[in-house]
């Protein structure tokens, strides 16, 4: 898998880059030697989200991941990594030698790899989810509030409502037996269900491919949350717009809509249709 990435100076430095990408359920690894492409070399499954509470976890696996791939410029980016005092005390944690080190958040990270030196919109849909532009340089942000009152079009969101939908069905407010049976092998009772939402902190995210194959396969209750879905990100981008008035080229980023999927089709036709460009 590559990434066309250009962070500023980085194709003119000698060496190879290292980019390292945290969200809420992975850290991705990418290399880029000398004028090619980075390369995924790795994904390590966790939480990387700095306000997680996981930050010695986080800070050894970028230690190690940083000793096994020497490079001359390193540039991590972290969600939920915002403060400029956080950053630095990151850079000074992690003792990098011999190389040129740049912290940021995954949003910062996204407009320097997808917008190097120019305007350009992101939509981050992974875990969470966060819309932003930046203009002149400047980041004007809408979304990012977190799985229990916010990241509409997330894969947590979609998760979310995937429960509640097989609950309608438990209880009879419709039928979808396609639906029910997929969801049945993560919560094969009721009693179940509860336990792993409200007791085991049940991964909501990890419904979101279920939900994608049931609507690619035209299940009607998957293809009705993922229009419900795409609808409020469509929203947020309205509304983003709204506030930088002419929209420049949109990106959409992060693990859920990193591949061609049914999903990642559906926004690109509805955002389209909002007259904006996407990448």
């Amino acid at each position: 898998m590559e990434l066309a990435i250009d962070i500023e100076n980085s194709q003119s430095m000698k060496g190879s880059h290292l980019i390292l990408d945290g969200g809420g359920s992975s850290l991705k690894i990418w290399l880029q030697t000398e004028g090619a492409p980075a390369k995924l070399q790795k994904r390590v499954k966790g939480n990387f989200n700095f306000q997680s509470g996981n930050r010695d976890k986080i800070l050894n696996t970028l230690k190690s991941t940083v000793e096994r791939h020497p490079s001359s410029l390193v540039s991590i980016g972290l969600a939920g990594l915002l403060l400029n005092e956080e950053k630095q005390k990151l850079v000074e944690k992690l003792h990098v030698k011999n190389a040129r080190v740049a912290v940021m958040s995954d949003l910062e990270l996204c407009f320097e790899i997808y917008f190097p030196n120019r305007d350009g919109m992101v939509a981050i849909l992974g875990t969470g989810s966060v819309f932003a532009a930046r203009i002149n340089g400047v980041i004007t942000k809408v979304g990012g509030y977190g799985k229990l009152i916010g990241d509409d079009g997330s894969a947590a969101s979609i998760g979310r409502q995937a429960v509640r939908a097989y609950l309608n069905v438990l209880d009879g407010f419709f039928r979808d037996a396609e639906f029910a049976q997929a969801m049945k092998k993560f919560f094969p009772t009721r009693r179940l269900l509860f336990e792993k939402i409200y007791r085991e902190n049940f991964s909501l995210q990890s419904l979101a491919p279920v939900v994608l194959r049931l609507a690619a396969k035209q299940n009607p209750t998957a293809k009705k949350l993922l229009e419900q879905e795409s609808d409020d990100v469509c929203r947020y981008i309205d509304v983003l717009v709204k506030k930088i008035q002419t929209p420049p080229p949109l990106k959409l980023s992060g693990g859920l809509v990193e591949k061609n999927n049914i999903y990642r089709k559906l926004l690109i036709e509805k955002i389209e249709r909002l007259g904006i460009e996407v990448m």
